[in-house]
């Protein structure tokens, strides 16, 4: 295939098997596929038509992936939260009431800022993690930056913040986004829920059959404090990871 671009003369770090890196190597693109990974000289000359970026100095890396990153209220509130708080305030004395004082405007231009910066440094793809009302409005931001990734809506049962409700509800939700971002498509979603010790049993076990039953992943929070297995630990007499376990 006829490449349309040659990034040249830059340092290719591959992700083959021995990890070559090509010093002053290249990389042919044509269209959205890489197509030819080599020399300069060697690119240059298969692919005679294609234009010439000129990576002189620079890395030429495959794109990094983010499996954890919070794309809504961040980037517009950075350094408002504390760093000597106790464990879990943070959390809902301060991170729960920014997101649900947030707009639909708010969380497309938060989105829209941190897949700016993900790509300035290297990352092209990113889970989001959970903590957005408007998923339609940051897919429209990750399309808008021209990144891969999934988004994702809140998905919680316990305590109070934005879009709790009763499980059926909330799963309810989640087939809605799934439905609007199919798997497949650049940007796509997964079922996600909030984690912690924020959702009954009844919900993290259907969360967990419909990301099975429509082949998505699932993601949500576990154990970033101690806080998170104290709770499990009074509440059901075991650690999360092992109550996890014991659900399936």
């Amino acid at each position: 295939m006829p490449a349309d671009l040659i990034v040249a003369n830059g340092d290719v770090v591959t992700m083959n098997p021995n990890r070559d890196v090509l010093a002053g190597g290249a990389v042919a693109v044509a269209g959205t596929r890489i197509v030819d990974v080599g020399a300069t000289s060697a690119l240059r000359q298969s692919h005679p038509e294609a234009a010439i970026l000129d990576a002189t100095d620079c890395v030429v890396t495959p794109g990094m992936i983010n499996a954890h990153q919070h794309m809504g209220g961040g980037p517009l509130a950075r350094s408002c939260i504390p760093d000597d708080l106790v464990p879990g305030t943070s959390i809902f004395f301060w991170s729960i009431p920014r997101h649900a004082a947030e707009t639909a405007d708010d969380e497309e231009l938060a989105g829209l800022l941190s897949t700016v910066e993900s790509v300035r440094n290297g990352i092209t793809t990113m889970i989001e993690a959970g903590t957005m009302s408007y998923p339609d409005r940051l897919g429209n931001a990750m399309r808008t930056v021209g990144v891969r990734g999934t988004v994702g809506i809140w998905g919680w049962d316990v305590e109070s913040g934005p879009l709790t409700g009763p499980y059926d509800e909330v799963l309810d939700r989640q087939r809605q986004t799934l439905d609007a971002f199919p798997p497949g498509e650049q940007v796509t979603a997964w079922v996600t829920l909030v984690g912690h010790s924020l959702a009954s049993d009844e919900l993290l076990v259907g969360a967990a059959d419909l990301a099975r039953a429509r082949g998505v992943g699932m993601t949500m929070h576990m154990s970033p404090t101690s806080s998170d297995g104290e709770v499990y630990l009074k509440r059901h007499g075991r650690r999360p990871m092992v109550h996890l376990d014991q659900l399936g």
